[in-house]
């Protein structure tokens, strides 16, 4: 089921659901004649930034642009060892709902073992990381080399 919550510092304005997704609150509009309507929320679009989507959030006049799996995380997920980075557990990073969101270190981000698998080309167990020597070798063979993605892979030339 999905619930919803105010963005902290837009209360009235805007809300984030546990499914990832932002909408402008419900609230009392008056017409000119004033008459009292409720106004329906509306889900905001996202745009797209290197994967992860972001809303623009506006109050008093000042428009600011938020990643939503932060909006997600800082509504749904307590934080009381105050880590300062939001995971994508399964590494998509257009999934954004709660289940899929954690608090962590960088550290702790960059050793996600679906993360290490796709960047090394290869399964990870849980935990493992890449030794110091592997790292010197990637780090010494792509040396003075250029690189692109295709198919979500980075290739050197």
């Amino acid at each position: 089921m999905e619930i919803w919550k105010e963005i902290k510092g837009y209360e009235g304005l805007y809300e984030v659901s546990s499914e990832g997704r932002v909408r402008v609150s419900d609230r009392l509009v008056k017409t000119k004649g004033n008459v009292l309507y409720l106004r329906k929320g509306v889900i905001l679009k996202e745009s797209y930034t290197r994967g992860y989507s972001q809303v623009v959030l506006t109050k008093d006049g000042i428009r600011k642009g938020y990643k939503v799996h932060r909006l997600v995380a800082e509504s749904f997920i307590p934080n009381p060892d105050n880590k300062p980075e939001v995971d994508h557990i399964n590494c998509d990073r257009s999934d954004n709902i709660v289940e899929n969101l954690r608090w962590v270190t960088s550290k702790e981000n960059s050793n996600n073992p679906i993360t290490l698998s796709k960047h090394y080309g290869r399964q990870t167990r849980l935990g493992s990381h890449p030794t110091p020597e592997t790292l010197k070798k990637l780090s010494e063979s792509h040396k003075g080399k250029h690189w692109t993605m295709i198919n979500n892979k980075r290739v050197y030339y």
